[in-house]
Parts: C-alpha cells; sequence; structure tokens
C-alpha cells in the first residue's frame, strides 16, 4: 500500500467519501497515513490507530520523495504553537501536529519550508515521552486540553470527543489505543470495580453505556476528566456525591480498564515502547 502526509494543519476524516458525512476523526498536520483507496477527489486511508476514514486529497502528499523522508525526520510533536514561515506567515500548529527540528532551532514542515517557533512549544517525542509522566493521564489531559470543546471527530485542543481525548492523552506516554470508545473498553486489563468503589487508580479508564458510548480517565481521588457533550467540553467530574452528573455517571457505568501501571508496578500489557 502507498502512503500520505497530511500537509494541512488538521485534516477532517469522513465516514464517506464526502464533506457532508460525518466526521470520524481527525489527521493533524505531518502525520503519515496508509492509503487505503481513491475516489477522487477522496483517498480512504488509515492511520497509525487502525481507524480509517476518507480525506480530500488536497490535504495530502503522496509523493514518495515527499513521504519517505518524513517517516524517518519527523520525530517532534507541537504541544500547541505558532510558526512564523519566512518571517511573514504565521500558522497556528494544533496539539499533536508532528514537525522534523532542524539543527538550527528551526522547525521542518512536510512541505519542505521552515519555520521558527514564536509562541507555544514543539519538542521531540522522546522529551515529551519522559516529561508525560510528571502527571498523570488525567492531570495531563486536563492541562492540555483546558477548555476544549466537545467536538464529536475531534482529537485536539481546538475541540476533542471522548475517546480522542483519551486517545491522545496515552500517545504522548507511549501507549497506543483504538480511535473509539467501544474499542478502547478491550485494551488493557479489567480492574475490578466492586473492589475499586469510586477510588479508581489515576489513569484507569472507565466506560459508560450499554453498549459502550464515552469513556472517561480517573483521576485516583473519586474524580474523572473527560470530554462531555453534556458539559460542552474537556471537564473534571465527580463519580461520588448526590449530584445529577455524578448520579448520571454511576448508573451508566459499564467497565474499567487499566492500559498503564501506577509508577509501582510492573510493564504495561498496552504500552508499545
Amino acid at each position: 500500500m502507498s502512503a500520505a502526509v497530511v500537509l494541512s494543519v488538521l485534516a477532517p476524516m469522513y465516514g464517506s467519501p464526502d464533506h457532508r458525512a460525518e466526521l470520524t476523526s481527525e489527521a493533524p498536520l505531518g502525520h503519515v497515513l496508509e492509503v487505503l483507496e481513491e475516489r477522487a477527489p477522496f483517498v480512504r486511508v488509515r492511520g497509525e490507530d487502525g481507524h480509517a476514514g476518507w480525506v480530500h486529497r488536497g490535504h495530502l502528499s503522496t509523493a514518495e520523495a515527499v513521504v519517505g523522508p518524513w517517516r524517518e525526520e519527523a520525530h517532534a510533536s507541537s504541544l500547541g504553537a505558532v510558526l512564523s514561515v519566512d518571517g511573514r506567515t504565521r500558522l497556528l500548529v494544533p496539539l499533536g501536529a508532528r514537525l522534523a527540528l532542524e539543527n538550527d532551532g528551526g522547525v521542518r514542515l512536510p512541505d519542505g519550508r521552515i519555520a521558527q517557533v514564536a509562541s507555544g512549544r514543539i519538542a521531540t517525542d522522546a522529551h515529551l515521552h519522559e516529561e508525560s509522566h510528571a502527571l498523570s493521564p488525567a492531570e495531563w489531559a486536563g492541562v492540555f486540553f483546558a477548555g476544549a470543546p466537545y467536538r464529536w471527530g475531534g482529537v485536539t485542543s481546538w475541540g476533542v470527543d471522548c475517546s480522542g481525548l483519551v486517545q491522545v492523552t496515552y500517545r504522548i506516554r507511549r501507549v497506543r489505543l483504538p480511535r473509539d470508545s467501544a474499542q478502547q473498553a478491550g485494551a488493557g486489563i479489567p480492574v475490578d470495580a466492586a473492589d475499586a468503589g469510586c477510588d479508581f487508580e489515576a489513569g484507569d479508564l472507565l466506560f459508560f453505556g450499554d453498549p459502550v458510548t464515552h469513556v472517561a480517565i480517573a483521576d485516583g481521588s473519586g474524580y474523572v476528566v473527560h470530554a462531555s457533550a453534556a458539559a460542552g467540553g474537556v471537564c473534571r467530574s465527580p463519580l461520588s456525591g448526590g449530584s445529577a452528573e455524578a448520579q448520571g455517571l454511576r448508573e451508566t457505568f459499564r467497565a474499567a480498564r487499566r492500559v498503564q501501571p501506577s509508577p509501582a508496578a510492573g510493564a504495561s500489557p498496552g504500552r508499545t515502547g
């Protein structure tokens, strides 16, 4: 199969080759996708998480001269940055975009343009992975998705859904999870909810609905961080107490999974490297 690299800051992925179709996910700048099928002007692609969708060809380059080197050189990610391109154009780059670092401190875009970081931060994937462990997954999600609105199919702080929030939070920790909450419910190992009560470990994934339609990240203190359509965005919600929010979560709770161990535990069954 051929491959494509995302050239636009954010490429929408649709359920069918039509801009009016359901948005199922997004691919940020610099991500490399596997090309499965072409139906001009759309291309069906599959991301590294296995999720497949239709992307308009205008967002992509399929040239091997671009894709091949990019796979080897793009080892940095954005935590949300504004780039200055050619000293004139300002480019807003979303959380999770991939770029290549230049020796002089600049960054290179997949189309070959060189830019400087005007604000925000871009760092190597290795450094961001190490740094992410200073915070629990719920804390990390709360910091980097603070104020993010709920958006079905979204994967950035510009708009995110519940499974997108979980997937991006764990990807920075080098734990790959599927795109959808129902699929994520099969990751890692089960947690005995009867023993845990509301005191799940920080980082446990909690699933809601029958069938599963929602996922949240436990913070270890009786709360969860999640992208909630009812709340309009990313928020911290209680699992205990008499509020309608807490009661609704308890009534729809179905399962908990652990995809990353506590610092004292051994190797995670969900870790990929």
